[in-house]
């Protein structure tokens, strides 16, 4: 199948709230509303409830609901749902910024949809990522795609990761550049670095502002990955009088129901930039609506609406 509920998180509301939500997005049942005893009746017997399984599954998604009425108050129109009396209703049309909502929702749980779809999604991730990081930088910045296989690694950068960490170097105003180490890479990868983000001055001194992004379309393991773009990962590699930001990138909503980190530990030696603030971010000049008209995020939408038909009629 396309779709799969798979393994529960039902000791995480936050991530129980994002399967619900998942599944009114796909009309799972064809519901026009959804209770916590609709949900708990669609996901109970699932085979595998992770590390632990709920003694009480439906007072586990009774927890997750406040989380969702959270969502709903905060987000306003970008919010692909209403909160009425308790059940969560899909909105009939969807504003630009619910409709990026709803990839954000579908990149955060890539492990209930087949392999093609996380590959294609998780890359199209790094492309909303871009334009979010685009917005903490001025106007005048270049921002590019590091990641391998991107059309700048190609372009700009070059395939072999030996050819672009030099020009990688030179453009975040390094000090010195390892030659050598470079080198001695391997020729493919990424050195852990998804996104570059480059404000320089017309001058041929050191000391930029920039920011080194990554980016983890993943539902609990990113925080293993927010220091890979740190600059002391370079140290071997490159010197800098002024260190680039080292910003992650999530899809996940890390919140908890006052708006708070749930904890901050993830949080820590990163600039964290989760679901709220990707949205807040490219709220921020009226770009949403040429956004949703890149063909990669037409083809996500194309996507999902295939999954979504294809569900309900098996279910009906």
């Amino acid at each position: 199948m396309a779709f799969e509920i798979g393994t529960l998180e039902a000791s995480s509301p936050h991530l129980l709230a994002d399967l619900t939500e998942l599944l009114a997005a796909l009309g799972f049942d064809g519901r026009a509303a959804y209770r916590p005893d609709d949900i708990t009746s669609l996901i109970e017997g699932q085979p595998d409830f992770g590390d632990n399984e709920p003694r009480d599954l439906g007072a586990s998604v009774r927890a997750a609901w406040p989380q969702l009425e959270y969502r709903a108050g905060r987000f306003g129109s970008a919010y692909p749902y209403t909160m009425r009396a308790g059940a969560l209703r899909r909105r009939a049309h969807l504003t630009p910024a619910a409709r990026i909502y709803r990839f954000l929702l579908a990149c955060s749980r890539l492990r209930s949809f087949q392999p093609n779809y996380r590959v294609a999604w998780a890359r199209a991730f790094t492309q909303l990522s871009r334009h979010a990081l685009a917005e903490l930088m001025p106007a005048s910045a270049t921002v590019r795609i590091f990641d391998a296989n991107s059309d700048d690694r190609r372009d700009y950068f070059g395939n072999d990761l030996r050819d672009a960490l030099p020009i990688l170097g030179r453009d975040l105003a390094a000090c010195t550049i390892n030659e050598k180490e470079c080198r001695a890479q391997s020729a493919s990868g990424d050195a852990r670095i998804d996104l570059v983000a480059v404000a320089t001055w017309d001058d041929k001194a050191s000391g930029i502002h920039a920011i080194l992004g990554q980016c983890a379309a993943r539902e609990k393991e990113w925080p293993d990955k927010r220091l890979e773009a740190h600059p002391l990962g370079m140290r071997a590699l490159f010197s800098f009088l002024a260190d680039p930001v080292n910003a992650h990138f999530i899809p996940v909503l890390y919140r908890d129901t006052s708006g708070m980190w749930i904890t901050e530990t993830p949080a820590s030696g990163c600039l964290l930039v989760d679901r709220l603030r990707i949205i807040l971010l490219l709220t921020r000049r009226g770009r949403l609506q040429q956004l949703v008209a890149e063909q990669w995020f037409q083809t996500f939408e194309q996507q999902f609406n295939d999954i979504a038909a294809a569900i309900v009629p098996a279910v009906a």
